[in-house]
């Protein structure tokens, strides 16, 4: 998945601000290595102990960023290099 900086989003015209996983990687870096094995409520109260609630992206958040993932959308046939 491509991280763009603000400079770059506004350059590319990409709509709104980046998300709080975007714009944290340390958030992001536990948020990926734990997706495949916890369920989404659960990782959003992982990240508000680990992180706090400033840092921490609510669940509904966290399945937004999953849809976004190449697995996601490999698994849905979404994926340019799947066709």
């Amino acid at each position: 998945m491509t991280i763009y900086s603000e400079e770059e989003r506004r350059r590319l015209h990409l709509p709104g601000i980046a998300s709080k996983i975007e714009r944290d990687a340390e958030v992001r870096e536990f948020i990926e290595k734990n997706l495949p094995v916890m369920t989404f409520a659960a990782l959003g109260d992982a990240c508000r102990e680990r992180f706090g609630p400033e840092r921490s992206p609510s669940s509904s958040a966290i399945h937004r960023y999953w849809k976004t993932t190449p697995e996601y959308r490999r698994a849905r046939g979404l994926d340019d290099d799947a066709n």
